[in-house]
Formats: C-alpha cells, structure tokens, sequence
C-alpha cells in the first residue's frame, strides 16, 4: 500500500504500477481504482497498469496493450500481441456458439480463435475488421467478448 500512496503522491506524468491491487478487498480496490480516475481527471497523468484482473479494470481503460511472455522463443517474449482501444476493440469481439460445423464455417471468414467445444457445439471468439459485421442469424448465439474473454482467446492460439 505504500508504493501506491508514494506513486500517487509522485505526481509523474507517466505512473506505472504492477499488481496494484494485489491483497486488496474488494472495497478497498474500488476506492483505490476512483481515486486513480480521479488523479487522472484533475490531472491528466497518464497510469499503466499491469494486471491480471482484466475485466475489473477494463472500464478505467482507454488502450489495453496485451504483452505475450509465454512464446516458446525467448526472442519474441514481451512482443506486443495487441494494443488498441478499449471501446474499439470491444465494439469489435464477439464470442460465437453454434452447432461445430456451422459456426467453424462462419468464423472461418473473420480474424477468429477457438476457445473450446460443448458437445456437439462450439465457441469461437471473432474480432472483426473495420467494415465486417456478422449476420444476424438465430442458428449461433452471438454475445460481445469481455477484455479478459479476449486476452484468453488469444493466449489460447499459443
């Protein structure tokens, strides 16, 4: 908890924070997490934080930066594997589940990653491409992806 009140206090442009919320309750990560917009509204800093609790910290999000580290080369460990906007890229990932072989058929056209089978059904996450859109069609069930659903989806091709 010291190094979040001394990285506040700090007043640097650029405040970087690793697992900051780690060993916090619930209650106390929601307090932590308005006063950090609260800095950046008064202040306009800029804050990165590495977490693993992606979706609780999406909305404070205005790019997400997923880093890969579990490549097989050690040459390519630490590339970015995606940096976007937060809003884009959610108004861009759904996740698509249907029957196998139809829904492999659709996804086959998007960017798509397999994210596993249920019987004789499948879900596959789809991020579209500026100008593609799915059709509506009430043989797949179509929901938006979470920034967490997405990072899995991804880290699930390795």
């Amino acid at each position: 908890m010291t190094s979040i009140i001394a990285a506040l206090a700090s007043k640097a442009d650029f405040t970087f924070l690793d697992e900051p919320e780690a060993g916090m309750d619930t209650l106390s990560r929601e307090k932590f997490y308005q006063m950090l917009l609260d800095e950046f509204s008064d202040s306009g800093r800029a804050f990165v934080i590495a977490t693993h609790l992606i979706d609780e910290v999406s909305d404070l999000t205005e790019e997400v930066i997923f880093l890969d580290f579990h490549l097989k080369s050690t040459l390519d460990c630490g590339r970015i594997r995606l940096m976007e906007n937060t809003q884009q890229l959610l108004g861009r990932s759904f996740l698509i589940s249907g029957l196998k072989e139809k829904t492999e058929a659709l996804a086959s056209k998007y960017e798509s990653y397999d994210m596993g089978n249920f019987g004789r059904g499948k879900s596959i996450a789809v991020l579209l491409r500026p100008g593609e859109s799915l059709p509506e069609d009430p043989e797949f069930t179509i929901k938006p992806l979470t920034l967490q659903k997405i990072f899995a989806a991804l880290c699930m091709e390795e």
